[in-house]
């Protein structure tokens, strides 16, 4: 008696005077992957735990205020400190820039980093200020870092640095961390990979001197806007031809909401106390007395004007 075998359903066999034997099936037992637990990264049934998602399963921003000191941890995502029975697990990218494999570090104690007394951070007095935080990777080690995106020092300017990258840190010196853009940590790093924590929007009587809980903790998680995004857009449009009598005095002096004469006005709600605004204005302008005109931008009953430009057209 023989037997014919069809191996794959593509080719076919012709079969002549054979007698095909009936295949015998034996009890199998089969085992499925078990679903995500607290041992597990991911199980490989189908399930995929948050690493996959995002780069923070399992984790958390905190960040409190005590002794003049601001301290920032990574905490699980129910607020307590990792352990080995409540790991925080974060996902990097591989430390060398031709491989895109991810490495995942377990945090199982506490990990935080302190900004004392003296560390400004670049924020201003009395002035409510976003401070973004990050994690980083030093050679599976998570290690946290921070930094103020806003530089109001000289021209207005923002910086946010990009996540899943490699960075650079400085040393946060124990009170010396006093530039805006830059990325402190407790001890400095060279080129190690980097994901965003959070952000935390904070008040201080005195810069550097952490006397305020922060107002607003969030953890980051993806779709979060980040630092340069653009958060709402408001427009006015006015196309019909106006006039006004009202002067703006050509002088040293800034001009007020009592002088010349208002031709345009929109409202907008920022989300929060620190989003800037960016504002443009295009008008056509015809002066019929002399030949100079002005155009001031004014807020509320803010009597002063926050930004103003005159200009002179040439005679003929």
């Amino acid at each position: 008696m023989a037997t014919k075998v069809l191996v794959d359903t593509d080719s076919t066999q012709t079969l002549t005077n054979k007698t095909l034997t009936a295949p015998t099936l034996t009890a199998a037992v089969v085992t499925l992957a078990a679903a995500p637990s607290a041992t597990l990264d991911a199980a490989t049934k189908g399930y995929v735990d948050g690493l996959n998602i995002n780069p923070l399963n399992n984790g958390s921003l905190a960040a409190s205020v005590a002794s003049n000191i601001l301290t920032l941890s990574l905490k699980t995502a129910a607020g307590a400190t990792p352990s080995a029975g409540d790991p925080v697990r974060v996902t990097f990218r591989s430390g060398t820039d031709a491989d895109g494999s991810l490495v995942t570090r377990t945090v199982t104690a506490a990990t935080s980093m302190s900004c004392a007394s003296g560390s400004t951070l670049g924020m201003t007095s009395g002035t409510a200020g976003r401070l973004w935080v990050g994690l980083l990777d030093n050679s599976g080690t998570v290690e946290v870092c921070v930094w103020n995106p806003l530089n109001t020092s000289s021209q207005l300017s923002l910086k946010g640095f990009i996540p899943n990258a490699d960075v650079t840190t400085t040393a946060e010196g124990s009170g010396t961390a006093t530039s805006a853009q830059v990325l402190y940590s407790t001890n400095a790093r060279t080129s190690v990979p980097f994901v965003l924590l959070g952000y935390l929007e904070i008040t201080e009587a005195t810069a550097g001197v952490w006397a305020t809980a922060p107002t607003t903790i969030l953890t980051y998680r993806d779709g979060m806007r980040k630092t340069g995004d653009t958060i709402q857009i408001q427009a006015v449009i006015d196309a019909v031809t106006a006039t006004g009598g009202t002067s703006i005095p050509d002088d040293d002096t800034i001009p007020q909401n009592t002088e010349g004469d208002q031709f345009m006005s929109l409202a907008i709600t920022p989300l929060s106390a620190v989003n800037l605004l960016f504002i443009a204005h295009e008008g056509n302008y015809s002066p019929s007395v002399s030949n100079n005109y002005g155009i001031a931008l004014f807020v509320d009953a803010t009597a002063n004007a926050l930004a103003a430009q005159f200009s002179a057209l040439p005679y003929c």
